[in-house]
């Protein structure tokens, strides 16, 4: 990368005067300007309940129960409790959930076994969506990335994560009995789940209300129960073949069984969370909240309509098949009436009130969270951004003369400013205190931006003593690079780290296995490919390699070092340290046989060990 000797920084002077927020002195007139958007905007009273719609008695599938049910729901809470971090509260919560009770009513004739396997995935996916909940995108990826790493590889996959430990656990207690389309119908509904919340979150964090259409094929990923589908055919011991399961028909079986989409608003709209049928409805139609929550139980009596009509239209592949078919689909009518009536049992959605609003259908809704609503999140984040991205540009200096990549030149600082102030247009509102301490808190917001942005010119940290005049002229003098950070500097003494650690893990191996001894990086290796049965050679060749890696880096490296002048030309220490290393290594037995025929014989385990 080549350096130019002068930078050209943003102009700091038009945000200076935005709002009058340069001085506090201009604190009351804010307010009240804030205050005054609020009172002359038109304000429509928000409702305080609505009424669902009769689910209940649309639905007349049968429910059970299963005999099991007690004693699975004791031993799969105190399986997600071992090992945890739980608050009380979470804990409470998971009591409330009753997820036992849910798999009980939905795999009603299944044996303990398999219904301990299904109540431990209910359990654990009820965490898994809490989880989502609260995280970004780089948060659901890498548990994405760590969920289905554990089961593809259940016995290979290692990690330090508790969820990598749950996720191999009821899934290897789901293999020995599952059929191979069953595992792999599995796996693909969990990747489709945790695609979905993916893009879910990126919704969420950009305030974007999808079209009702694509909100509905988003929702049948979100909501985890596809992968609750593949249960019933491990359940019960169903081995339908992949065409069958793709069959239009049973497809659409599928999709019945899971569009009923109604019971989570009182709390998602508590949180501000837009990711509702109800809310979209509201959004794309332009309808008050009983016409919308009317629209949406209407869609929900066609798709239990849908479900029976297309029960009457199953083809038939032959008797043992038809069987199976017969069976998976009664699994599906069990979900429905199940998490419906799960839904009033629960406190997950009305909290203790779940069998009067199952009675009476009204609900009261929850008062919303000021500070969680979105244009509030939004104004948080882009003062976040605004002073993130500003400190990017101001610290790029001192960071590059350490040779520190981890730096960005933001092109976007300008427009995260701009967006505060677009945020701070469309506020809502509500009661009268609210609305000034709402007004108080972006006004603190607005001072963060603006306090930082002369923080900045003011502390030596970024331009050293020449704050005053850079925030003038906005020209940087670079400093000089100090040598020895450059990353390419460090990409050498890495390799030649690792090279003296692996050559030791080498030589060490004999003496730690006469002790006894497992904590070698040869021994773990073997231990971690036991399946595919793996001898010493092997794991000393596969350790070798690292050594070379290393080396071979190390060479690379070497050649791609920039010139500093004829006084820093060469990096001699770090060859020296890797190949006295290697030759001090030759300390075991008979040295001189050793080192030319690179035969070991091994030690004889200690008799105390």
């Amino acid at each position: 990368m080549r350096y130019h000797d002068a930078v050209a920084i943003f102009d700091p002077a038009p945000f200076t005067n935005r709002m009058g927020l340069h001085c506090r002195m201009y604190l009351d007139d804010v307010i009240n300007s804030l205050l005054s958007f609020f009172k002359m905007s038109t304000i429509v009273s928000p409702p305080t309940k609505f009424v669902l719609p009769d689910l209940v008695s649309h639905c007349d599938f049968k429910l059970r129960i299963n005999r099991h049910h007690k004693q699975a729901t004791v031993q799969s809470k105190r399986w997600l409790f071992r090992g945890d971090s739980l608050s009380q509260e979470s804990r409470k919560a998971i009591h409330g959930l009753k997820a036992g009770r849910l798999t009980s009513m939905c795999y009603p004739d299944v044996g303990f076994p398999q219904l301990r396997v299904c109540c431990d995935f209910l359990t654990y996916l009820f965490h898994l969506d809490n989880l989502s909940d609260d995280m970004d995108n780089a948060g659901t990826k890498s548990v994405a990335d760590l969920v289905l790493n554990s089961l593809h590889h259940p016995y290979h996959y290692y990690s330090s994560a508790r969820l990598n430990r749950m996720t191999k656990d009821f899934y290897r207690r789901m293999l020995p009995t599952a059929s191979p389309g069953t595992c792999r119908r599995f796996i693909e509904t969990m990747d489709l789940f945790f695609q979905a919340v993916h893009m879910q979150a990126f919704d969420r964090a950009k305030g974007i209300v999808p079209d009702l259409e694509s909100y509905i094929s988003q929702r049948r990923d979100t909501s985890g129960c596809k992968p609750c589908w593949a249960l019933i055919e491990y359940a019960n011991n169903l081995d339908i073949p992949d065409e069958v399961m793709e069959h239009p028909i049973i497809q659409s079986l599928g999709e019945a069984a899971n569009d009923l989409d109604i019971f989570s608003y009182n709390v998602e709209q508590s949180k501000g969370d837009t990711h509702n049928m109800i809310c979209v409805v509201m959004y794309e139609q332009g309808l008050d909240l009983q016409s919308a929550v009317d629209f949406v139980g209407e869609l929900c009596k066609q798709s239990i309509d849908r479900f029976n009509e297309d029960r009457k239209l199953i083809p038939s592949w032959g008797p043992k098949i038809d069987k199976d078919i017969a069976i998976y689909v009664t699994g599906l009518a069990d979900w429905i009436v199940g998490s419906l009536h799960w839904s009033f049992d629960s406190t997950r959605y009305f909290q203790n009130s779940g069998q009067e609003v199952k009675k009476t259908r009204v609900i009261n809704l929850l008062p919303r969270r000021k500070l969680e609503c979105p244009i509030i999140q939004s104004l948080g984040e882009s003062a976040n951004d605004s002073l993130t991205l500003s400190n990017e540009i101001l610290s790029c200096d001192a960071e590059q003369s350490k040779g520190d990549v981890h730096n960005i030149i933001p092109v976007d600082c300008k427009q995260s400013i701009d967006r505060f102030d677009e945020s701070c247009e469309i506020i809502p509102s509500w009661s009268p205190k609210v609305n000034k301490d709402v007004a108080v808190y972006v006004l603190g917001l607005a001072d963060w931006i603006i306090g930082s942005l002369h923080r900045s010119f003011d502390s030596t940290r970024y331009f050293q003593n020449s704050g005053w005049e850079f925030k003038r002229t906005r020209v940087v003098n670079l400093f000089l690079r100090r040598k020895l950070e450059h990353p390419m500097i460090h990409s050498l003494s890495d390799s030649a780290t690792q090279s003296n650690a692996s050559t030791f893990v080498v030589f060490s191996c004999n003496v730690e296995q006469s002790k006894g001894g497992t904590h070698n990086t040869i021994p773990v290796v073997m231990h971690e490919q036991t399946e595919q049965q793996l001898d010493l050679q092997f794991a000393v060749d596969f350790v070798g390699d690292l050594c070379k890696q290393s080396i071979g880096r190390f060479n690379e490296s070497r050649k791609l070092i920039p010139s500093w002048g004829s006084k820093i030309s060469t990096v001699c220490g770090l060859a020296d340290r890797i190949v006295g290393s290697l030759h001090s290594s030759w300390s075991f037995g008979s040295v001189q046989d050793v080192e030319m025929a690179r035969v070991v014989n091994l030690f004889p385990l200690s008799l105390r060990n």
